[in-house]
């Protein structure tokens, strides 16, 4: 049996939810990020080793 939507909840939850998207886009926090010496690929400055190749970051 299929189910059927209300297109009034519908329309409402796409007008409530997509400025809070908007919002949440431009006010995420910047995430610090650096390149692995050894494979090239980008990681957060919070590893102390390469999730990818494994290489451990010196102390900076």
């Amino acid at each position: 049996m299929a189910k059927k939507y209300s297109l009034g909840i519908l329309v409402l939850l796409i007008f409530f939810c997509w400025p809070a998207a908007i919002v949440y886009y431009f006010t995420r926090p910047e995430i610090e990020e650096r390149t692995c010496t050894k494979c090239g690929r980008k990681t957060s400055v919070e590893h102390a080793v390469c999730p990818y190749c494994g290489y451990k970051f010196g102390k900076a």
